[in-house]
């Protein structure tokens, strides 16, 4: 694949009694895989309150700033898409062979948009031991390039499409500082703090929801209005009522319908980097934290399927391992309450020989770890669900700086 992408771009920067700045980008791309050229602009204005007479000189505020930014992004699309192209496969014999791609080209593409405003402040206080920069935003992402389903009638399955609307809110906060500081000590910290709300507005006309990739066995990830970006969608547990599981008479259960199941998306992230320096000698350490947003996990489907994790190896409540027989004690307990289906989709609660029960009886049925695992394949798709929070050591680190009078330039 070929793609090239020609620019013409400037930058303007204006200051007024080391206060007042205004800076501008302007940007026109001619690419490849559009007709048409595209243009985008940005614009920042910043004041630095800081250098007001009224405040210089202050020994609390060592540095405060405001800013408001306004920008334009563009981009292009992949080669190929706003033409008709034969695709090469491969040679057979001394003949070369060639295809017609499954996705209909659209020679009127626009150019994919993000409209973005923002604004913040930074500000340092006591002789830059204590620092904080804190910014809002607000994008909105328009005519998106879709690979729609059409008709194949048309001889194509798909077609590509300017559409949709994705909008992303958020805030972002970093805070630093030097709570200790002496002539052979320092210690350095930071945080770094970002929660975004993303919501799929629209997509096509009569398209709710957009396939972005599809997971192997029943789960794919979408784009769905109304929604964050990033859905997981695939098949449920059946529930009732108060949210608890229902499996049927043989423990195992039962499949709910398809929908969302789950989302991609955290409800925020953090960091934190702390440093101690001694005498040049440093020891650094990264913490990340992710918080909320699910995963489909392959690994538990087919590590429970083929038997070789660790809980397919369980000592059970009845104190026998989970492989032994079911009849010596062993095999799986699956939560939840005996019921099946009505018609009109309620849940009819049973006992656990399968009679209509007015009142739930807990699952007592266990069943053979083997089955048990094999349900994770072929059973609702939530049960392969988790949460995908997680605190990690990123990094750690010592290291050891050199003195200056040993590195300088030899006399």
């Amino acid at each position: 694949e070929r793609k090239e992408v020609q620019s013409l771009y400037g930058s303007f920067n204006l200051g007024y009694k080391g206060m007042l700045y205004l800076d501008g980008t302007a940007r026109n791309d001619w690419s490849s895989t559009l007709n048409d050229p595209f243009f985008y602009p940005s614009g920042t204005v910043s004041f630095v309150f800081s250098e007001l007479e009224a405040l210089r000189g202050n020994k609390y505020l060592s540095f405060g700033k405001i800013r408001f930014g306004a920008a334009i992004a563009g981009n292009d699309t992949d080669p190929y898409t706003n033409d008709y192209y034969y695709s090469y496969i491969s040679n057979f014999g001394d003949m070369a062979m060639y295809s017609v791609p499954g996705t209909l080209a659209n020679p009127q593409l626009k150019a994919e948009k993000t409209q973005s405003v923002e604004v913040g402040t930074e500000l340092m206080f006591l002789n830059n031991r204590i620092g904080l920069d804190v910014t809002y935003y607000d994008e909105a992402s328009i005519d998106q390039i879709l690979a729609v389903a059409i008709s194949g009638a048309s001889g194509y399955g798909f077609k590509a499409i300017n559409a949709g609307k994705i909008t992303n809110k958020g805030i972002e906060v970093m805070f630093r500082a030097t709570p200790v500081q002496t002539k052979d000590f320092t210690w350095n910290l930071s945080l770094n703090f970002t929660k975004n709300k993303n919501e799929v507005v629209e997509l096509a006309p009569d398209l709710d929801v957009y396939q972005l990739a599809s997971g192997p066995f029943n789960v794919s990830v979408n784009a769905q209005v109304g929604q964050p970006y990033g859905t997981l969608i695939g098949s449920s547990f059946v529930r009732d009522a108060d949210g608890n599981k229902i499996v049927g008479t043989n423990g195992k259960y039962l499949i709910g319908e398809v929908k969302e199941i789950g989302n991609v998306m955290p409800d925020y992230m953090l960091g934190f980097w702390s440093t101690f320096n001694y005498k040049g000698i440093e020891l650094a350490a990264l913490i990340d934290i992710r918080q909320g947003g699910q995963l489909f996990s392959t690994t538990n489907m087919w590590g429970r399927y083929s038997v070789i994790l660790e809980e397919t190896a369980d000592v059970n409540a009845n104190g026998k391992n989970v492989r032994d027989a079911v009849e010596d004690g062993g095999g799986v307990l699956s939560e939840g309450y005996y019921g099946k289906l009505a018609a009109d989709g309620s849940v009819i609660y049973l006992d656990a020989d399968g009679n209509t029960s007015a009142t739930p009886v807990s699952n007592g049925t266990y069943v053979d770890a083997e089955e048990w695992g094999g349900w994770h394949y072929d059973g609702p798709a939530e049960q392969n669900i988790f949460d995908a929070s997680y605190i990690k050591l990123r990094e750690l680190r010592i290291s050891y700086s050199i003195p200056s009078k040993y590195t300088g330039p030899i006399q």
